[in-house]
């Protein structure tokens, strides 16, 4: 154990190096301050797992400052694990041996303690080291190191610019890891390797990495505008599922558009229709009130010629009143000259024959009365007919008008719809060729 840090002293006295923080997992129960000092640093964080060392290490390290032990058994993603212990200090920890035993033959499992372990990239998280600092993390764990490696974030493990892993070049323990494996995943994360110890000879070889900024910002700069260009492709998708809403849109309304103009065309037919039914029935509104015109001076015609028969009827009758008078006074007179009644008998026979000319034209111009009574009421009868039927037609022009301004009203909501209708085709017609434009 003393001999790795000395190595890793050795490296970076070399380079005049100099870090705020060295976080060191796995320190064990050999660690010394001396074994730092070529190390330049600010503050040192021993993390050991094993109570009974880490107890050790916290008295050892009494009154400095700049050390701080933290007792905790540290796994990828915590909980209860079992911590086996050997015969060779060196080698506890959680791992099984597995085929410990070809590398120490003599190596024997002491005890298993189930122990609480706490999460590797909450302990980092806890230990609060600013991100701009400059810090080294020594990870003295074999076989854990890659599993605890992924298990940090980027921006945890970014806090530490250079890395010392001390990993096993086989995997003899149950569940370890190469360090191969390890310095690939370090890798991936931009960290270029700048030393490595032991790697042909020792099980347990010893590297150093360092954080790789220049490609860390090419790749972040990389994937920024993959980011972009995602964006950008996701932004033209939706641009394209906005045209394909846009057109299907601009189809519904030119569905919708088509559907108003024949309802239009309709409703102008039907207006036409009835605007030739309205016609239609003034034309025969103008025939039946020109009939009733010509119907009506007939009638006026007929009252005239009745009214003038009935004036020479009354002189008929006052005549015939007269002649009845004088005819009773020539009876009277032959009454009274019975004498004279021979003499007068011609002049009788011509009165009488007089008398009764009068009386067949008196009985005649009776009978023409009658019938000129019959003849009036007909007429008056068919005038009122006339008349009631001028009314029936004059409902029904009122009630063709009020349909026709119905119609009327409904085509002029069909053109105001029609006309939103085309300025929603506008305005989606220029949304749609801004759209393309973009």
């Amino acid at each position: 154990m003393r001999n790795f840090l000395q190595k890793i002293s050795a490296t970076f006295s070399a380079g005049e190096k100099s870090f705020d923080h060295i976080v060191h997992l796995g320190a064990g129960q050999h660690a010394e301050r001396s074994d730092y000092e070529g190390i330049r640093h600010h503050k040192l964080l021993l993390v050991e797992g094993d109570p009974e060392v880490a107890e050790k290490m916290s008295a050892a390290y009494v009154g400095d400052p700049s050390v701080q032990v933290i007792s905790k058994l540290v796994s990828p993603a915590g909980g209860e694990v079992v911590f086996h212990r050997y015969n060779l200090a060196a080698v506890n920890g959680i791992l099984p041996a597995g085929n410990l035993s070809t590398l120490y033959p003599r190596l024997r499992l002491l005890a298993e303690e189930f122990l609480p372990s706490y999460p590797f990239p909450r302990v980092i998280a806890e230990l609060e080291i600013p991100a701009e600092s400059k810090n080294l993390l020594i990870l003295d764990l074999p076989g854990e190191d890659a599993d605890l490696i992924q298990a940090l974030s980027r921006d945890l493990l970014r806090k530490f610019p250079f890395i010392v892993i001390r990993g096993c070049l086989e995997a003899h323990q149950e569940g370890a890891k190469e360090l191969g494996q390890t310095l690939s995943l370090l890798g991936k994360s931009h960290y270029k390797l700048v030393e490595q110890d032991g790697a042909g000879d020792s099980p347990w070889p010893i590297a150093l990495l360092e954080f790789d900024g220049a490609v860390a910002e090419i790749e972040g700069e990389l994937e920024n505008r993959a980011r972009l260009l995602v964006e950008k492709a996701t932004q033209i998708h939706q641009q394209e599922e906005r045209i394909v809403e846009l057109e299907k849109a601009l189809g519904e309304v030119t569905a919708h558009r088509d559907g108003m103009q024949r309802e239009i065309a309709q409703v102008v037919q039907e207006r036409d229709a009835l605007q030739g039914a309205q016609a239609s029935l003034n034309e025969e509104l103008e025939n039946r009130a020109r009939l009733l015109v010509e119907k009506a001076t007939q009638i006026h015609q007929q009252g005239e010629r009745i009214v003038e028969a009935e004036r020479h009827f009354g002189e008929v009758s006052a005549h015939r009143d007269a002649l009845q008078g004088e005819v009773s006074a020539l009876r009277d007179q032959l009454e009274n000259a019975n004498a004279l009644q021979t003499s007068l008998q011609t002049q009788v026979s011509d009165l009488s024959a007089v008398v009764a000319s009068k009386e067949t034209l008196l009985d005649v111009l009776s009978k023409g009365r009658v019938q000129q009574d019959r003849m009036y009421e007909k007429l008056t009868e068919e005038r009122d007919g006339l008349l009631k039927h001028i009314e029936n037609l004059e409902n029904q022009q009122k009630k063709l008008e009020q349909q026709i301004q119905e119609r009327d009203g409904k085509a002029q909501l069909v053109d105001a719809e029609f006309q939103k209708v085309e300025g929603q085709m506008e305005i989606i017609k220029d949304i749609f060729l801004r759209e393309r434009l973009k």
